[in-house]
């Protein structure tokens, strides 16, 4: 089952138990389904002469910009670039 709705019977049970009970007392819950906070900073690194791009922290960009492939240095993109997952 990946779902159920409340039936006549529940929503009468419902309603008489916030008519006992009264209004929650405090302020709106929130939903635990909001996107959780990125904790860890992936940077893109692309070669500007082939393209080729990897991801890499901003502790290790301050170690050095990494080599491509090709033999270019590479060079940092923006870091207000959110990581698009497809790399």
């Amino acid at each position: 089952m990946t779902e159920t709705t409340a039936g006549e019977v529940l929503l009468k049970r419902i309603d008489a138990i916030i008519a006992e009970v009264g209004t929650y007392p405090h302020a709106e819950l929130k939903s635990s389904n909001s996107p959780k906070k990125q904790g860890t900073r992936m940077l893109l690194v692309k070669c500007p002469k082939c393209e080729y791009q990897v991801r890499t922290t901003k502790k290790w960009l301050e170690v050095g910009v990494p080599t491509c492939p090709c033999g270019t240095l590479m060079e940092a993109e923006d870091g207000d670039e959110e990581p698009d997952g497809d790399e």
